[in-house]
């Protein structure tokens, strides 16, 4: 396995075991996104909102859900299905 890839299977083998809310993959999403210094352009023009556009379909809810909501725990199969 290429080093990269070995990398990027740890980051996600520890946000499967350690993120346990929607919150907490939104928070993780935009940390990996300004660490990794991608360019937005297609719709968003932030960390934030990128992760918003990700991850809320991923669970097939709506954008813009109360935001007491985001502590609601999340499923391992919800954590795992787009692996």
């Amino acid at each position: 396995m290429p080093l990269g890839d070995s990398v990027d299977k740890i980051f996600v083998d520890e946000a499967v075991n350690e993120l346990h809310t929607i919150q907490d993959m939104l928070r993780w999403a935009v940390s990996r996104f300004s660490a990794a210094n991608i360019w937005y352009g297609h719709g968003t023009d932030n960390p934030w909102d990128e992760a918003v556009q990700l991850v809320m379909p991923s669970l097939y809810l709506p954008l813009d859900i109360p935001e007491d909501m985001r502590t609601a725990r999340l499923t391992s199969s919800e954590k795992t299905s787009h692996r």
